[in-house]
């Protein structure tokens, strides 16, 4: 399945906002590989949410076995359990989607980032990582637990603000670039890459030219043909062999071979396309990868329950270890994901722990908590 858009976000969001602001989490599950399960309790019944990093996040009426709770899926509950949802929506044209949380403790945001590797991060009311599913170092950023949350920078127009004049300053600049039109537009309009090629082609463009100044007006006009259609367009499916194998916000002319299923919200197209693939992985079992990791963490617990049995040092140590288990399964992750990585680079990767040995071939690394 291929990675949301963020107009195809922003869609999302305004679905979710009437069906979950005002609901209360009831459930969070960590379905494994970058997938999640909310489920949301409002008087009318409940909301179920499903997310699959990078690639959706949608309304769904179908629900796979979650398994025992991942320390993560424990560490979220833990914080936002029975919190209500006060506010959902995108960050600007990022593919970033908010929910602003109350709970007990406080406020939260949990953010779902759907950008380069993916992540969910929970935040404090404070701007605080208080939980992040994956650890990672960006050059103008670090998202770790601790750290203070540093939304990317984004220099693309936010698209509600994206009126004719605007518009006709990008396209201006895009020409005077001199290269292919759809790189120079996407860095300032966040649309998705299908996207821009309906509308570029749709003016008789080739996305690959350069913009030239007597075009200009032609284009723009593409552009805002393709955003009144928006208005009143319904998502559709595109079936191939009796399969869906892709979604859009609205008909688009590269698939206009194909079967096509018109849908009444994004969320219904981006659950039925998915939904192919989530029923083969609850048919097919857990990766090997997956198997892996839950043998590891099954193999912690088990010595954590009997260095609680030998004295109370060895519960101390308990302590440490189950204080310390989101930063030990990112070891874990990082090793399983780099099979070669050596000493020097495991320590740099996770320069907040101290790691003295890695034993690639008997698969142990030993870390100091």
């Amino acid at each position: 399945m291929r990675e949301i858009t963020s107009l195809e976000l922003g869609l999302v969001a305004l679905e979710l906002k009437p069906r979950i602001v005002g609901s209360f989490i009831k459930k969070f599950y960590d379905l494994g590989e970058g997938a999640f399960r909310m489920s949301f309790h409002r008087p009318d019944g409940n909301v179920d949410v499903y997310c699959k990093l990078l690639s959706t996040i949608n309304e769904t009426r179908f629900k796979e076995e979650a398994g025992e709770a991942t320390n993560f899926a424990m560490a979220v509950r833990k914080r936002i359990e029975d919190s209500k949802v006060l506010d959902v929506y995108q960050h600007g044209s990022d593919r970033i989607l908010i929910l602003e949380l109350g709970a007990r403790d406080g406020k939260f945001r949990l953010l779902i980032e759907m950008f380069g590797k993916g992540n969910l991060i929970l935040l404090s009311d404070a701007g605080k990582i208080e939980v992040c599913y994956k650890n990672v170092n960006y050059k103008d950023r670090t998202v770790r637990p601790g750290a203070d949350y540093v939304l990317p920078k984004n220099e693309s127009l936010d698209l509600s603000s994206l009126d004719n004049s605007n518009l006709r300053k990008v396209l201006e600049s895009v020409a005077k670039a001199d290269s292919k039109m759809i790189v120079e537009i996407s860095k300032s309009i966040n649309l998705g890459p299908m996207y821009l090629d309906e509308i570029i082609r749709s003016a008789g463009l080739n996305p690959k030219e350069a913009l030239k100044e007597g075009e200009i007006g032609r284009l723009a006009e593409a552009f805002e043909k393709f955003f009144e259609e928006l208005k009143n367009s319904q998502p559709t499916v595109y079936i191939k062999d009796g399969k869906p194998v892709d979604y859009s916000a609205m008909p688009l002319g590269k698939y206009s071979e194909l079967e096509q299923k018109k849908v009444a919200t994004i969320s219904e197209a981006l659950d039925e396309v998915c939904l192919e693939s989530r029923h083969a992985v609850k048919t097919e079992g857990k990766n090997k990868e997956l198997d892996e990791l839950e043998a590891n963490i099954s193999k912690q617990k088990e010595l954590v329950r009997q260095f609680s049995e030998d004295s109370a040092n060895s519960a101390e140590a308990a302590k440490r270890i189950f204080a310390n288990m989101n930063e030990v399964n990112s070891v874990i992750f990082y090793l399983q994901q780099n099979r070669r990585a050596t000493l020097e680079e495991v320590i740099k990767e996770f320069p907040n722990l101290k790691i003295d040995k890695l034993n690639l071939k008997d698969k142990k690394v030993v870390l100091e908590i």
